[in-house]
């Protein structure tokens, strides 16, 4: 009897384990792309992905952060801070470029995670984008809220920590989808061409008033001491900048959960991904030069912006404009993470880890049951839930799911997955292959707290021995798991693989 329990105690343990591992192969993916080929859903052309990626991107980076940037960290040098960040945001781009042409499917890193990783770890992917769509988009409402009842003095539509026009804006954003996906790709759209209307007029009313000894003198100052006390300015408050303007790019990879709602997703995707994170990071380095040859860093406070600087360079009605567009504007990032979260959960649906009312269209295609219940969720949690504290939880799970579809192209180059190949050659990859995973994890542990040791620790021998062992366990992952040839993959690929990703 106790063997029996031993024995039925391993079947278990076993089953689970293959449960919680299991993939989903790329040929039942391919096989739901091709079944969906001519959906009625498809309506989302490549000009429709990059409104709604630089929508979704270009906002409170360039209108609140350039100055925070350049008042706390890096001077007059946060256009470096913007154009290193976006160095290594367009190196996860690439990433997600070749995954969405491996994986044409919505839900952007969850079904990358599904298939390369195995279902639990996509499961844990989708609670990362859920962070990143629809806690971001409550998030977002609420600063709208607060900004709103600031600038118009109506006190009553937020009460202590109840903000009554958060949650109508979250609601509003509910009924646009409700009412079709058209209707909401125009009304992102419009504001889209707005808000970019408005950083190259702000842009240019800037440079206008640019001053050369404001911006080159020096271009990146002395270590010191910001306006607030804490270390400021030099490479190191550089780099620190440039972390911090990292998090302006997020919002590239919400065109890839719109992949299912896409026309020919294999040849859009890519270029839809990389020409977000170009024109967001065009825009931002203008802007971040423009206002900082405005006014001299030291003049800067936390809570600098455009307006301010336009107003001190006497440029008033200019400020007003830019004030009432950033207001304007700024609804749609809400409308975008709104619109990606039900789109993630229909993509969980479809493969049976949430109700199948999550994927349940009526006539026209749209969501009916989803919205609904994403709508209420999202309006009660921008209602009733300060965002004080959430930042940076946000920020985490942006980050993490970044390196899960890093990690997704790294395992998939290693593995013979194209939908022409057998399970048989999948399954009979070499001990070294094997290690692929183990090795991958082991180098993201040690660049994790080397970071941790360089800039909370500040511990140089500390972080170089990290480093050393990071590199080592990357070659190792090279020379013991070399990539498997696909004839049959002929799609993007990124370069110097798994350097770059790795990276």
């Amino acid at each position: 009897m106790g063997l029996l329990t031993d024995n039925s105690s391993k079947n278990m343990t076993g089953s689970f384990r293959q449960r919680v591992l299991l993939k989903k192969p790329l040929r039942v993916i391919w096989a739901e792309e091709d079944q969906s080929e001519s959906s009625e859903g498809r309506v989302l052309s490549l000009f429709d992905l990059i409104c709604i990626g630089v929508g979704g991107t270009l906002g409170s980076g360039v209108f609140v952060l350039t100055g925070v940037i350049a008042a706390q960290q890096a001077g007059a040098a946060v256009a470096l801070c913007w154009f290193l960040s976006a160095v290594a945001c367009t190196i996860s781009a690439l990433s997600y470029m070749e995954m969405s042409v491996r994986i044409p499917s919505g839900g952007s890193c969850y079904a990358y995670s599904y298939a390369a990783l195995g279902e639990l770890p996509a499961v844990i992917a989708a609670a990362f984008l859920t962070l990143e769509y629809g806690i971001s988009c409550s998030a977002v409402a609420r600063s709208w809220g607060d900004k709103f009842v600031y600038s118009t003095g109506i006190e009553w539509l937020e009460a202590g920590q109840v903000s009554i026009v958060a949650g109508l804006l979250t609601a509003a954003c509910m009924g646009v989808l409700l009412v079709g996906l058209q209707l909401g790709k125009r009304m992102i759209t419009f504001f889209t061409v707005t808000k970019v209307g408005l950083v190259l007029f702000m842009t240019v009313v800037g440079f206008m008033h640019f001053s050369k000894e404001n911006f080159l003198h020096p271009f990146i100052p002395p270590p010191g001491l910001s306006r607030e006390g804490t270390p400021a300015y030099g490479w190191a408050g550089v780099l620190r900048g440039t972390s911090m303007a990292f998090f302006g790019y997020i919002g590239f990879d919400e065109v890839c959960c719109l992949s299912a709602q896409s026309r020919n997703p294999t040849r859009v995707m890519p270029v839809a991904v990389v020409l977000t994170v170009l024109i967001t990071a065009v825009l931002s380095i203008l802007a971040a030069a423009a206002l900082t040859g405005m006014v001299p860093y030291y003049k800067m406070g936390s809570d600098f912006g455009f307006a301010v600087a336009l107003k001190m360079n006497g440029a008033t009605w200019s400020a007003a404009i830019v004030e009432a567009g950033e207001l304007l504007t700024l609804l749609v990032v809400v409308l975008v993470s709104f619109l990606a979260q039900p789109h993630l959960q229909a993509a969980m649906a479809r493969d049976g880890l949430l109700p199948g009312c999550f994927n349940k269209h009526n006539s026209k295609g749209v969501l009916t049951w989803n919205l609904l219940i994403t709508g209420g969720v999202l309006s009660t949690v921008a209602m009733f839930v300060p965002f004080d504290n959430l930042n940076d939880m946000i920020n985490a799970g942006v980050l993490l799911s970044l390196n899960m579809t890093n990690a997704c192209v790294v395992l998939l180059r290693r593995r013979a997955a194209w939908p022409n190949h057998s399970e048989e050659r999948a399954a009979s990859r070499s001990a070294g292959h094997a290690l692929a995973p183990w090795l991958l994890l082991l180098y993201s542990v040690l660049t994790a707290l080397a970071g941790l040791a360089a800039t909370k620790l500040q511990q140089l021998v500390v972080t170089s021995f990290l480093c050393g062992a990071a590199a080592i366990a990357l070659g190792l992952l090279i020379i013991l798991c070399p990539q498997e040839k696909d004839e049959h993959y002929h799609g993007f690929k990124v370069p110097l693989e798994p350097v770059l990703p790795c990276a």
